[in-house]
């Protein structure tokens, strides 16, 4: 009884990757083959709002032409770059981010942070170029948390 229940639910499981949309109250993920799916942005899925104009690739559950995330990456910034996102700490002297893209711990040049600093604490993405071991300098940055 329970068989075709477990297989529907294994089934209903995904990993989607397209641009992100933002239409009002929605957030839309266009394929790169074409079609939309319309993105869950409740609870940890929030940041992905403030992400309009990345790629990011999704894995989660999918009803219908809807998909609940469960994981998610940005795989593109917008400009072609992989950006770093991660929430923003320091330790000490050094300001870093937990990248949940590669899973690596960043460290940021502080001399190329401008404003960054006051968004300790808060999940951002930041665009930058490696100097070299995990060591980035930063190019541009945003907040993924909701505006202020």
């Amino acid at each position: 009884m329970w068989l075709p229940l477990l297989l529907l639910g294994c089934a209903l499981n995904t990993t989607r990757a397209g641009l992100l949309q933002v239409e009002g109250q929605k957030v839309l993920l266009v394929a790169s083959e074409g079609g939309t799916l319309t993105v869950s942005t409740a609870g940890e899925n929030a940041p992905l709002r403030q992400l309009e104009g990345t790629r990011v690739s999704l894995t989660g559950r999918k009803v219908g032409r809807r998909l609940v995330p469960k994981d998610w990456k940005v795989t593109d910034a917008g400009d072609g770059s992989a950006p770093f996102v991660g929430r923003l700490r320091r330790y000490g002297s050094n300001w870093l981010i937990d990248d949940r893209n590669s899973g690596a711990t960043i460290l940021l040049d502080e001399a190329s942070m401008g404003d960054l600093s006051a968004e300790e604490g808060h999940l951002v993405m930041v665009i930058g170029y490696v100097m070299g071991a995990q060591r980035v300098n930063v190019m541009l940055w945003k907040s993924l948390e909701p505006p202020r």
